[in-house]
């Protein structure tokens, strides 16, 4: 009898162990497809079981919050990419993907879909035009002029703010206002928190001030209180609310009036803005000033702004604006008043 040897182990039959492995395999990518992160506007993330785009519509599918609206300018992105008004498309597991859909232009070629506002492709600057003002003739000849033009952008990394605007006041033949201001906020955002960095700076020039010029900077943090919205708050009774508070400090300089040193101040503000049906929107901030040196010694500056949009047909873009602006200053020449109040009531372009 002839026996052979050998020193290679038997051969096991390896297709058995494989089953289990892409069954696991499967069930984990089928786990993974199932849900779909939806981004809104105001930076709010749901994880969808089901997400179908209609004409201006997305309806979410969501484990707690059952089945939810939105309208699709309220939407940033699907699974990181965005949305533009499209056919009804179905952004399932079995039912398509997120992809954005394609726009066809004027000569039929196609395009991609415009960026959501604060997407991370978001870059287009937004400006708006604020014209308001008043005649009397009478007993007494009273005018006034308020214009005020604004620049900026916001995206998912950081918001920008360029705005200037021009007082000016008559009565009976002679000038009783005539204040121009210039300012600009900077906001850096940081990812995935309700934190960021601020610097802002802003330049006064005032001819019935004592003070004549004046410029401020500061710079310090800012925190995102409230980011509510009613796709995900059905029982809120505006659209939108958002609601942040900042913390800084840096120098101020007048030059004239009865401080004209350099001194250093703090900034502690807060900024509220809101957005109602009808696409209306209120802004409105405050801060205080306290001198750093004394703490007897502060400033405090609040803004309102009402857009009603007007919704002529032909005309879009138009609104009509509401604005409130308040100073005060505690320490001031006697010739001036320590608190200065303006109303306006006027029409907004935005483009």
């Amino acid at each position: 009898m002839t026996v052979f040897s050998s020193n290679r182990p038997p051969e096991v039959d390896m297709r058995l162990p494989l089953l289990p492995i892409l069954f696991f395999v499967l069930l984990a990518m089928t786990g993974r497809a199932s849900s779909e992160t939806v981004v809104l506007t105001t930076g709010e993330r749901l994880d969808a079981e089901r997400v179908v785009v209609q004409e201006d519509t997305v309806v979410i599918t969501h484990r707690i919050l059952g089945t939810l609206e939105v309208p699709l300018e309220d939407i940033r992105s699907i699974d990181g990419k965005s949305v533009a008004p499209a056919a009804e498309e179905e952004l399932s597991t079995g039912g398509g993907d997120a992809s954005p859909p394609v726009k066809k232009n004027d000569a039929g070629t196609d395009t991609k879909s415009d960026a959501q506002p604060g997407s991370d492709t978001e870059s287009e600057w937004k400006g708006s035009f604020t014209l308001s003002g008043s005649f009397n003739e009478g007993t007494t000849q009273n005018t006034s002029l308020f214009t005020e033009l604004t620049y900026g952008r916001d995206n998912a990394r950081e918001q920008t703010s360029i705005s200037t605007y021009y007082r000016f006041a008559s009565s009976s033949g002679e000038t009783t206002q005539s204040w121009f201001n210039i300012s600009g906020n900077q906001l850096w955002k940081i990812p995935d928190s309700p934190w960021g960095i601020f610097a802002d700076a802003e330049f006064d020039w005032s001819e019935f001030n004592t003070w004549e010029q004046r410029f401020a900077a500061h710079a310090g943090g800012q925190y995102r209180f409230l980011n509510l919205s009613k796709a995900t708050n059905p029982e809120l009774w505006v659209k939108t609310l958002t609601l942040d508070g900042r913390l800084g400090a840096g120098p101020r300089k007048e030059f004239a009036g009865i401080e004209t040193d350099l001194v250093a101040e703090g900034e502690i503000g807060a900024i509220l803005n809101l957005t109602f049906a009808e696409d209306q929107t209120i802004a409105a901030n405050a801060s205080y000033y306290p001198v750093l040196s004394t703490y007897d010694d502060y400033r405090f500056e609040a803004n309102l702004n009402w857009k009603m949009p007007l919704h002529l047909k032909g005309l879009r873009g138009l609104s009509l604006a509401l604005g409130i602006k308040y100073q005060y200053q505690l320490e001031v020449s006697p010739e001036d008043k320590n608190y200065n109040l303006l109303g306006t009531l006027g029409v907004t372009y935005d483009f």
